[in-house]
């Protein structure tokens, strides 16, 4: 990148030409997501990264946006264009907040700043980030954060300030459902390496400034990876999408030896390397999800369920549920009792009313969905959500029953609030609306 930076300034082109064009960019990434104005909290370093957040808060506010700039640094320590760029967005003297306003009436009250390097970052009082998080209540929703705290060349770890206002976005991410913008690359992330620190921005959307930096590809920075045997690499590596990382295996054992939060093991797996799937199943501490051909390998040997090493959720049709339990000939609903007395785990049992069973806990009865579900692909889709779920901390029991309800609940909106109908619906179907019943389910 910073040759490419060279390359321009030999040309002639100048550093503010530049930062102009790459926070119009980092705007118009913004609106594309967010069509109506809402809040921004511009986290501003003291370089050009910072200048870009900037500029980008500035396209915004001329566009009906209300912004609040978090300083990590005193003025005086950062870049002439930083300030150049701070001044043009404020234009006239801001609120400085925990401070009387102005009673000139001069204040743009459409721009707030905030000196997080007065109280260490992330020490501000409980009554100013009150104040904060207050501020335009007006304009609730969105809420979002750029990040323009540091960009390519620094590596971790963080210091203070700087991880002080880190954990300050990470914490209104959560607490306050902010969508946070990374400009060029998440703070406390290596663009090179990958490395995270840990209090590294937790990004929701990255945009990468002249091209995406190999650290936004590395394991460490991505939520999903897909293992594959070698021979099928090319593939499926082909056709996975951009935010998911494709990584060749020669053997399934060397599997145990990654680093991840949570497996999902099944869809699309076969059959040849039965013995190696029996091992992962049996020695993976992390919690996994156990789907289609992995429960067809698992009715092989059924006794490995009872010495697993971690949480397991299966996720049966009623054809691999016979397989797993083939001598039982009662109801669904014993049929799952008594397999979750037989061994430790948690078991979704598909079908309609579809059933949610674990030892020691009531039998929970699935009431979304509908007969259009019932084709090829849908259960992949439950896997890749319920793993989802239980990466975010929920038990397997909960990650179950919410992740049947999504799904379920996503296919009876693609029929009854689109444009499908039981024999038209599709997987892709439940994928596109899952975002809308996760917003019913959170309304």
């Amino acid at each position: 990148m910073r040759a490419a930076e060279e390359a321009a300034f030999a040309r002639g082109v100048e550093v503010e030409a530049l930062m102009d064009k790459a926070g119009a960019g980092v705007a118009q990434a913004v609106t594309r997501f967010f069509r109506q104005p809402g809040k921004c909290i511009v986290f501003a370093g003291k370089g050009n990264n910072a200048g870009d957040a900037l500029v980008a808060a500035e396209c915004l506010r001329r566009l009906g946006w209300k912004i609040e700039v978090r300083l990590a640094f005193q003025e005086a320590d950062c870049s002439g264009l930083m300030r150049k760029k701070l001044e043009s967005l404020r234009r006239r003297p801001p609120e400085i907040l925990g401070a009387r306003p102005s009673r000139s009436g001069g204040s743009d009250v459409g721009v707030m700043l905030v000196e997080l390097f007065a109280e260490a970052a992330e020490g501000l009082s409980a009554a100013q980030e009150a104040i904060a998080a207050e501020a335009y209540i007006a304009t609730a929703a969105p809420l979002i954060i750029l990040d323009g705290l540091l960009g390519l060349g620094a590596k971790p770890p963080l210091r203070d300030p700087i991880r002080g206002a880190c954990r300050s976005i990470n914490q209104l991410r959560t607490n306050k459902g902010a969508y946070v913008f990374a400009v060029d690359l998440p703070t406390g992330l290596d663009g090179e390496s990958g490395k995270a620190d840990r209090d590294c921005v937790i990004a929701d959307f990255t945009v990468t400034i002249g091209f995406p930096k190999p650290g936004l590809l590395a394991d460490d920075a991505l939520n999903l990876v897909v293992f594959v045997p070698e021979e099928i690499y090319e593939i499926v590596a082909g056709a996975a999408p951009m935010e998911s990382m494709v990584k060749p295996l020669k053997s399934y054992h060397d599997l145990l030896k990654e680093k991840v939060d949570v497996w999902a093991v099944g869809p699309g797996l076969g059959k040849s390397r039965a013995a190696e799937v029996f091992e992962l199943i049996e020695k993976a501490k992390q919690p996994m999800v156990i789907d289609a051909d992995s429960l067809n390998i698992l009715a092989e040997k059924i006794s490995t369920l009872k010495h697993c090493k971690g949480k397991r959720l299966l996720t049966p049709h009623p054809g691999e549920m016979k397989r797993l339990s083939p001598d039982e000939k009662e109801t669904r609903a014993k049929t799952a009792t008594k397999f979750c007395q037989r061994f430790p785990v948690t078991l979704l049992l598909k079908g309609s009313r579809t059933i949610v069973a674990e030892r020691d806990r009531a039998l929970s009865y699935n009431t979304t969905g509908n007969p259009g579900m019932a084709t090829g692909g849908m259960g992949d889709i439950l896997t890749g959500v319920c793993a989802g779920l239980l990466g975010q901390g929920l038990s397997p029991y909960d990650a179950a029953r919410l992740g049947a309800w999504l799904c379920g609940r996503a296919a009876e909106i693609a029929i009854f609030g689109g444009s499908q109908s039981e024999q038209s619906l599709l997987p892709r179907d439940v994928l596109d609306h899952l975002g809308d019943a996760f917003h019913e389910l959170k309304s």
